[in-house]
């Protein structure tokens, strides 16, 4: 649950059955590969909205989240998710920003609209999470 709601949130499209970008061993795994994550700047029709309503069904069905059929129609925590994000502080994510090496110079911008993003998540987070609640139910 908390690896489909930061997909979500941070709008990372690719893990789904068909492209799974998770490395399994025994019942353990690990998820890889967010290249196409925080793309948040290229997202125009819709644009970026997690919050809402109907926005994050793209999650649901043969295309979507690798984990979206596991976790439909389950009971779920959400509050831990809540939670998290609402600790998520400004000066944190502006370290994120700063600490982009000088070669990267030229994706200034994508980073801010990424941080903004964030942000906005962030403040929004409980309509975010009441739309992961109504996808999933």
């Amino acid at each position: 649950m908390k690896i489909i709601s930061f997909d979500a949130y941070i709008e990372n499209d690719d893990p789904k059955p068909s492209n799974p970008n998770c490395l399994v061993k025994g019942n353990a795994f690990r998820i890889i590969d967010h290249e196409l994550a925080f793309r948040i700047r290229q997202k125009l029709f819709p644009p970026p909205e997690p919050w809402k309503i109907g926005y994050l069904q793209r999650l649901i069905g043969a295309g979507g989240h690798l984990f979206a059929a596991g976790l439909k129609g389950r009971q779920l925590d959400f509050e831990p998710i809540r939670r998290a994000w609402s600790r998520i502080s400004d000066s944190r994510l502006h370290e994120y920003l700063s600490s982009l090496p000088p070669e990267w110079a030229e994706a200034q911008e994508a980073m801010e609209a990424a941080i903004t993003h964030l942000q906005t998540v962030r403040e929004r987070i409980g309509e975010c999470v009441a739309e992961l609640r109504r996808t999933l139910a």
